[in-house]
Formats: structure tokens, C-alpha cells, sequence
């Protein structure tokens, strides 16, 4: 009896972290998860995320001055002190990691690193695990059927660089990530009778998104019209917005906490200006100044589809999109949902391609679009519904095609320019050990 009663406690716990009933596929993703991590400061932007969360637990305080890691550029210098200029909520998350592993005398600094795997492996890696459980859930409830859900799972998991980009600390996959859990809470809801507690997870999850990447807070307000449209009840439609409290509210008063200013500290040049910055005398930073005429045509094929290509670089994007606008044309089961997605990722691309100068900077591809990944890939689901002989002759090649570029990505998504291809940087850094 005891023996029973352990077995089937085990496959309950199994059924509860599995990705649907693949037992065997989830245990094999969450040891791929755990051996495709980078766990040493890579550069100064994860640099900066590192400092705060030192601060945070060591210093208790949002200033980098006393960290290690201070030395980097990715700061502002504001009322006489540095900070990073990323907004807080990563590093915070990043912080409730590493106050027990400092007590207990793993600590933080350069080089490969027990606290930064860790941190990045119960944060990022997390998310990337969870957000492919919810991807799943979601193409079930669609009528996918398991194996080709598994398939268009791995696919996302790793034949994107929403797989590339867990392998270090930044919050584009936990953005990512938590879009697609708070998607998954918007669908439960069109199911329930008193949907408040789905759509307080939903609005928690999404606006966390945001406010993990400001940019991203357009999938909130994008998402708050779909939920009116939605016609719930006033205390349903009440639990969308009341996470705006736990999230958005706390990213801008540290903001203003600090600055005096509720805006975020990335669109301020003054704050970039303190001596020996590299910002003083270039216009690299993003959010600052906006461009135009043949420079952003040629800055946005090179981000898209050129050297830095965003779609190139994710080619199961290429299937998903065309099926994300046929999803709004037939009006398919999610045309809402996809008219949503569509609108708000042209908000995104363009406020990017529009604003930035510096494709992201030392990366592999367009970092600022991974989180845009789990929603198009969602719509994939239409190539599984019904026969199409040519999707099912495409998605083989373009599968593979994807996990190889998605796996010279682990190599370094922060990377170092040689070619100005990062696809063949990494190949040749990986070759040279440079």
C-alpha cells in the first residue's frame, strides 16, 4: 500500500510540472533548461541587473555603487549616485534568488559563477519552462492534437531565440514568458462563469510583462480593450485591472522614488551623462531621438530580414505570421486575439525600429522582440487543424533550420561583432575562442 500510495503521489507530481501528459519530454526540456545556461557575467547590461540585485540584498539599496559590477556602462548617474537604467522589477526578482544563496555564502562577482546560474536558472529558466507549459495548454484547449502540440512546443522551446535568450539573465524571456501565461489566463477565462480569478492572473501576468519591459505594457492596454470587448461582469473586468498594483504602479514610483520624475530612466539623456560615459558623444541610446526617411528603411531591413534579421534568425516565424494573418482574415478561433497581437506588435517593432539606433547593441538578433515569439507561434496551430500538405512538407526543414540557429544563439546571445552576422560571430567566436 505504501509503495502504491508513492507512486501515485509521484505521477501526480509529475502530471503537475509536465508539459501536458509528456512526462518524459518535460523531464528531458527541464534538463536542457538546466545545462543551457551561461552563469557568468557576459556583458554590461546583464552586468547592470547583476549590480542591482547585489545591492538590493547585500546593500539594501537600489544604488550600484558599492557593487562588484558597478564598473559597467549600462547606468545613470542621478543626485550624485548610479543606478541601472533598466526598470527594477528583473533585478528584484533576481534579488528574492539571492538573499538565502548570500546568507549562506554564495556570492556574486565575474567569472563563472554558482549565485548568477542559479539566479538565472529559478528566474529566466523558470519562465522559459513555464511559459512552454502554458504555450501547450493553450494549444490543446484550441483542439491540437498531443504529438503535434509537442512538436509546435519544441518549436518555440527550442527552434527560436526565446530558447537562445534563457541562457542568460535578461528579461526577455521572463517578459516572453509571462505574455504567454497571462494569454493562457485570458482563454481559461472564455470559459468560466465568474472568470475574476483567471483574469486577475491574466492581468498579473501580463501587465509583470510590461513591466519587465516597458514596451510591452502595449499588450496590457491592447489586451484591457479585448477584456471590455469581452463584456464580463464589472468585478471580472475589475480583477484585469487591480495587478496594475503589484506591477506597473511600483516600476514607476521607483522611478520617481529616485528621480523625482515618473519617467523611466532609459529616456532621459541627462542621465547618461557623468564623466568617462561612452554615451556622451554618440546617440546610441534608444528612446531619445526618432529617425526617418532612408535611414529607417535600411536600419529596418537589416533589423528584420538583413545581417541582424529578427525573422531570419526565428525561420518558424516565417510559417506563423502568414497563419497569424489568415487566423484574422477567416476568422478563426482567436481572430480577437490575433487582431490584439497583431496591432500591438506592430506597436513594438515600429517604436524600436523607429527609436533605436544600435540593433540591440552587442546581441544575437533583435533582443526586443523575443517576447513577441510565444503569440505568434500560437497561431501555428492552424497548419495542425486541418490538411495542408505543404505546411507539413515546410515545418520538418524549418524546424530544424530553426533549432540550429536558436543553438549557435546559447553559444553567446551577447554577441561579440566580427562579420556583423551574428549567426557566423558566434560560430567564429565559438571556433577561435575569442
Amino acid at each position: 500500500m505504501a509503495n502504491e500510495a508513492a507512486l501515485i503521489q509521484k505521477s501526480t507530481l509529475l502530471d503537475k510540472i509536465s508539459i501536458g501528459p509528456h512526462h518524459r519530454m518535460s523531464i528531458f526540456l527541464i534538463v536542457i533548461g538546466m545545462l543551457t545556461i551561461l552563469p557568468a557575467v557576459q556583458g554590461y547590461n546583464d552586468g547592470a541587473r547583476m549590480a542591482t540585485i547585489q545591492s538590493i540584498v547585500e546593500d539594501h539599496t537600489l544604488s550600484i555603487d558599492q557593487s562588484v559590477f558597478s564598473d559597467g556602462h549600462d547606468k545613470v548617474f542621478i543626485n550624485g549616485k548610479f543606478y541601472a537604467h533598466q526598470p527594477v522589477l528583473t533585478a528584484v526578482l533576481g534579488a528574492v534568488i539571492y538573499y538565502p544563496l548570500y546568507h549562506l555564502g554564495i556570492e556574486l562577482d565575474y567569472g563563472w559563477n554558482l549565485a548568477y546560474y542559479l539566479i538565472t536558472l529559478l528566474t529566466v529558466k523558470l519562465f522559459w519552462y513555464l511559459g512552454l507549459k502554458a504555450f501547450y495548454a493553450v494549444l490543446e484547449s484550441l483542439g491540437v492534437k498531443k504529438k503535434e502540440g509537442l512538436l509546435l512546443t519544441l518549436a518555440l522551446g527550442l527552434g527560436s531565440l526565446y530558447f537562445s535568450w534563457s541562457s542568460t539573465f535578461t528579461n526577455h524571456v521572463i517578459s516572453a514568458s509571462s505574455l504567454m501565461i497571462g494569454f493562457y489566463f485570458l482563454q481559461r477565462a472564455k470559459t468560466e462563469a465568474n472568470a475574476f480569478w483567471s483574469l486577475f492572473l491574466a492581468g498579473l501576468f501580463i501587465s509583470l510583462g510590461g513591466s519587465l519591459d516597458l514596451a510591452i505594457l502595449v499588450f496590457y492596454a491592447g489586451f484591457g480593450v479585448y477584456v471590455l470587448f469581452q463584456r464580463y461582469s464589472f468585478k471580472s473586468t475589475l480583477g484585469y485591472i487591480l495587478p496594475l498594483v503589484l506591477t506597473v504602479f511600483p516600476t514607476f514610483l521607483t522611478y520617481d522614488l529616485i528621480s523625482g520624475s515618473f519617467l523611466p530612466f532609459s529616456v532621459v539623456r541627462d542621465y547618461f551623462i557623468y564623466p568617462d560615459s561612452p554615451w556622451q558623444n554618440n546617440h546610441l541610446l534608444t528612446g531619445v531621438q526618432v529617425k526617418s526617411g532612408w535611414y529607417l528603411v535600411r536600419y529596418s531591413f537589416q533589423a528584420l530580414i538583413g545581417k541582424k534579421g529578427f525573422l531570419l534568425h526565428n525561420p518558424m516565424s516565417l510559417l506563423a505570421l502568414p497563419l497569424l494573418g489568415e487566423e484574422i482574415w477567416k476568422r478563426g478561433k482567436l481572430k480577437k486575439e490575433a487582431l490584439v497581437i497583431s496591432i500591438c506588435s506592430v506597436v513594438v517593432i515600429g517604436y524600436y525600429l523607429l527609436a533605436s539606433q544600435d540593433y540591440s547593441g552587442f546581441a544575437y538578433s533583435i533582443r526586443w522582440f523575443v517576447p513577441l515569439l510565444p503569440l505568434w507561434f500560437v497561431f501555428l496551430y492552424r497548419g495542425f487543424l486541418v490538411e495542408r500538405p505543404r505546411f507539413r512538407k515546410l515545418f520538418p526543414p524549418v524546424f530544424l533550420a530553426s533549432v540550429i540557429v536558436a543553438s549557435v544563439g546559447l553559444i553567446d546571445p551577447w554577441t561579440t561583432i566580427v562579420t556583423g552576422i551574428p549567426f557566423l560571430d558566434n560560430l567564429i567566436t565559438l571556433m577561435l575562442g575569442i
